[in-house]
């Protein structure tokens, strides 16, 4: 192989940054050579490691050196093309976080290919083949190089769709995957803020509840990745929603809505905590929630709980989150039976809520009930059945991603003539009497306002601030009206504990924990706002000053809203260097609090294992293991095909437990046995620490996902002690 085939991955790597730099024609030379350098840098690296490799050229160095080559393009071109279609950098975490749920996003990823994808790939591949050429004459091989090269930067440069975000290109391409995209947060000084009220004391809050209040039926209609801007009641000018602005005149519309952190299942937590989710890429919350859900609290009250969305189940662990909140029923995609169409990825359109919702709240109209409604529609790739003809929106300022924008005002129109038949459906039954129903976007999205698609990563208002209106009864909520102040999702829990009658809702208690909706505005509140990218970037909006940090690049933004509502005028040039440490210590501390808390929560949760006596609601049992019996369980006669269990265990300590030993479930069917997960680690209280005299109460949520419709039955095994505890039946999904 001729030694300047060596160059190739220098050249690619240059190449490919000056088409990201390219599109931006209003950088000036010496900006967009500043930019290019890094990867200049990252790829004369990589020529000079494969060059001592090669130096030999003899068996396996030529062929891994010619491996590392080839994997060092393909990085760089994936960067590429992922920063060019979504704004953000793709970094190891997202990498490894599309791994381990690739069976659920492979659509999602299908509909973001386009028709020369392909062509890059084979062009890609072929540009290689000179590293492979060995016996090729060096001429001939030359002009070989050049030409594929040729076909394979235009391929590139098809993946542009307008210009990037400067910020992001003054690093490498590579460098978020090389080096990771979060060393971990500096600086957390938690002492900055107040922490949370601990989990027993959540729970304490409901037990203060005035035993005559009320107790209306709430409905909760989450709008998937619904921006204010783009509906009707926040901007009168686009007519996407009608049906919501004629409600919202009947309303409470609250004008400054925010979600915490721009992801689904992340705004799921806080919507039905009141607390903060997690504050990390990871979605760990599902099986782990430190305090009871609102749903589960109603519960208590003698309410009735369900959850219906037209979107799959399987998604990051959705039915174990709602399970593990507290909801009695819930009807996904694969409860519904549906000849509506599945425009999307991951389930039916919106049509596909009414006919369940309204049979379920038809089911439980004699008792008081929560329902909660997430639509789908809205979501990636916003398309809409075929049914609903494609309509023309006057838009005053198209973002550059327009034809993605066309599509999503369609989708979120569409969703607004479901909610429309819905309501019409609901009033025609009376199913709205005495019934708080609260509208709420859980997210924005971006259509390259600030460089950015989708969402996830995008802390600028298309991004970040969300629909939020609440309808009911006078004498519950008052009359109707434009409600200025910051929200957040924190305060739809605080809100439904108010309406119950649960004292304290109306008082802030923590910059971390939600406030009733129904409280006057407080104009001193500071909302907080995260990435779901680790460390990608957060930022903090007190009246109407937005502060945006973003810790990779060491970048702040700072946008005054009240004259920049789009904020196209960044004033982050402006900030002293003591203001914007200022700002970076708040916002890390807040986020330190946050995870902390967390933390705090799993300590508190393994202390409370160790027990002087039994919970009264345990079954009794008496299965001797040796050392430590099991003395009660709690443990359900059937669950769903595609759920998990709930098992609690509790056991009496006998003697000292060897070190070593350790707790592991099995799942019997038939002769078939095999060991099952748990969702946390059932051995988290190693038993060689159990004390002896004390009760032992082990909560866990049991992974039985993989197993079909029968009887599965559940044994313990302690050390060299193994024994049945449970028959189980998993019931077939119904329709």
């Amino acid at each position: 192989m001729p030694s300047w085939a060596f160059l190739l991955p220098a050249a690619w790597f240059i190449g490919l940054k000056a088409v990201a730099v390219a599109s931006r024609a209003s950088a000036p030379i010496g900006e967009c050579l500043a930019y290019v350098l890094p990867d200049a840098v990252v790829g004369f690296g990589v020529l000079a490691v494969a060059s001592c490799m090669y130096a030999r050229e003899r068996g396996i160095r030529r062929l891994v050196s010619a491996l590392l080559c080839l994997l060092a393009v393909l990085l760089q071109t994936v960067c590429f093309v992922v920063l060019m279609r979504k704004g953000s950098p793709l970094d190891s975490e997202l990498l490894v976080y599309t791994w381990r749920d690739f069976g659920n996003l492979h659509d999602a990823l299908q509909a973001e290919a386009r028709w020369f994808d392909p062509v890059l790939v084979v062009a890609l591949l072929l540009a290689c083949l000179p590293f492979l050429m060995r016996r090729l004459p060096r001429t001939r091989a030359l002009w070989t190089s050049v030409a594929l090269a040729a076909v394979s930067l235009p391929c590139a440069y098809m993946a542009v769709p307008t210009r990037p975000v400067h910020p992001v290109l003054a690093h490498a391409l590579v460098r978020p995957l090389l080096w990771g995209a979060s060393s971990g947060p500096v600086e957390q000084d938690v002492g900055l803020f107040e922490l949370m009220p601990d989990p027993a004391s959540l729970v304490k809050t409901w037990e203060r509840r005035d035993a005559n209040a009320e107790r209306p039926n709430v409905i909760l209609i989450v709008l998937e990745s619904a921006r204010a801007s783009s509906t009707t009641p926040y901007n009168p000018r686009l007519a996407t929603t009608p049906f919501l602005a004629e409600l919202g005149k009947k309303s409470l519309v609250f004008e400054r809505g925010y979600c915490l952190l721009s992801h689904s299942q992340k705004s799921c937590v806080t919507m039905f905590t009141g607390h903060p989710c997690e504050l990390q890429q990871e979605i760990r919350e599902p099986g782990r929630l430190p305090a009871a859900g609102f749903p589960e609290r109603l519960r208590a009250l003698g309410y009735r709980t369900g959850f219906v969305e037209p979107s799959t189940e399987k998604f990051e662990n959705r039915r174990l989150l709602l399970d593990d909140l507290g909801f009695d029923d819930y009807i996904s995609a694969e409860d519904i039976d549906s000849p509506l169409e599945k425009p999307g990825y991951f389930g039916y359109e919106d049509r596909a809520l009414i006919k369940p919702a309204v049979r379920w709240l038809e089911e439980n109209r004699s008792q008081p009930h929560h329902l909660t409604l997430w639509t789908l529609t809205a979501h990636h790739p916003y398309e809409t059945p075929s049914s609903f003809g494609r309509r023309s929106f006057e838009v005053a300022d198209w973002p550059p991603y327009r034809e993605g924008y066309e599509r999503y005002l369609n989708s979120l129109a569409y969703t607004d003539e479901m909610l429309r038949e819905l309501f019409t459906e609901l009033r025609r039954r009376r199913l709205l009497d005495n019934t708080v129903v609260v509208i709420v976007g859980d997210h924005g999205e971006g259509f390259e306002e600030h460089g950015r698609r989708g969402h996830g990563d995008i802390p600028w208002e298309e991004g970040v601030h969300v629909p939020l209106i609440v309808h009911g009864p006078s004498h519950l909520v008052g009359s109707p009206r434009r409600v200025g102040g910051l929200r957040q999702l924190q305060d739809i829990a605080a809100t439904v504990a108010d309406l119950v009658g649960v004292p304290g809702q109306r008082k802030p208690r923590s910059p971390l924990f939600g406030v009733s909706l129904l409280a006057p505005p407080d104009p001193d509140r500071t909302v907080y706002l995260f990435s779901w990218f680790n460390n990608s970037s957060m930022g903090s909006l007190k009246g109407n000053t937005k502060h945006i940090y973003f810790p990779r690049l060491q970048r702040h933004e700072l946008f005054d809203l009240a004259t920049d509502a789009l904020e196209r005028k960044d004033l982050g040039a402006t900030l002293e260097e003591a203001a914007m440490t200022a700002k970076r210590r708040e916002l890390m501390a807040y986020l330190g609090a946050v995870n902390t808390w967390w933390l705090a929560a799993d300590a508190a949760e393994i202390d409370r294992m160790q027990r002087t006596e039994l919970p009264p609601m345990l079954e009794p049992r008496s299965i001797d293991f040796g050392n430590a019996r099991l003395v009660g369980m709690d443990a359900p006669e059937g669950i769903v095909h595609g759920a998990h269990m709930s098992l609690t265990l509790a056991f009496d300590v006998r003697d000292k437990l060897a070190s070593g030993q350790e707790l592991q479930l099995y799942a019997v069917v038939g002769e078939s046995s095999r060991p099952v997960k748990t969702v946390r680690d059932l051995n988290r209280l190693p038993p060689a620490s159990w004390q002896i005299g004390h009760k032992i109460v082990i909560p866990a949520w049991v992974d039985l996902r993989k197993f079909g419709p029968g009887s599965v039955r559940i044994d313990l095994k302690i050390g060299g002690v193994r024994k049945p505890l449970h028959e189980l039946r998993i019931k077939k999904r119904g329709r």
